[in-house]
């Protein structure tokens, strides 16, 4: 209603007005509000739509991440220190021994109860020694 230079509209969309004045026309909406709830989107609670809260989402996770970023440097790291080797493992002596003993005990009789007895134990002393010496040259070499 109203002349051909200005018109007001009312109907079942919104209210607005419109000129018309040769070939140039324009609209405006009077009542300022939101569009038809087809045109906006289903809403949440918070009033933003999924696609914007998912935006939304990943800016926080981007933020939260670039300020991680930015404060690396406030950290403070155990300090640094120079890597040492392990002490090197005993010689385990039972192998050495029970060789030992065999070879010592070839020839002598079962009988001879005092010379086998001599017998092992020099193979026991001599196992003995043996893995010292091995044990002493590992932990050179290791050094």
């Amino acid at each position: 209603m109203g002349p051909r230079i200005a018109r007001v509209h009312v109907g079942g969309g919104r209210a607005g007005f419109s000129t018309g004045l040769g070939p140039v026309s324009y609209y405006s909406s009077l009542s300022g509000g939101r569009g038809s709830a087809s045109s906006r989107g289903v809403r949440s609670v918070t009033g933003m739509t999924p696609l914007q809260a998912s935006k939304l989402q990943t800016a926080q996770e981007l933020r939260a991440t670039l300020n991680g970023i930015l404060s690396l440097h406030r950290h403070s790291f155990a300090e640094m220190t120079e890597p040492t080797e392990p002490d090197p493992q005993p010689i385990d002596v039972a192998p050495l021994r029970v060789q030992l003993r065999k070879q010592n005990l070839v020839g002598i009789r079962v009988f001879a109860r005092t010379e086998r007895k001599a017998a092992k134990a020099e193979a026991d002393r001599a196992a003995e020694a043996l893995a010292a010496l091995q044990f002493a040259g590992e932990g050179a070499a290791a050094g």
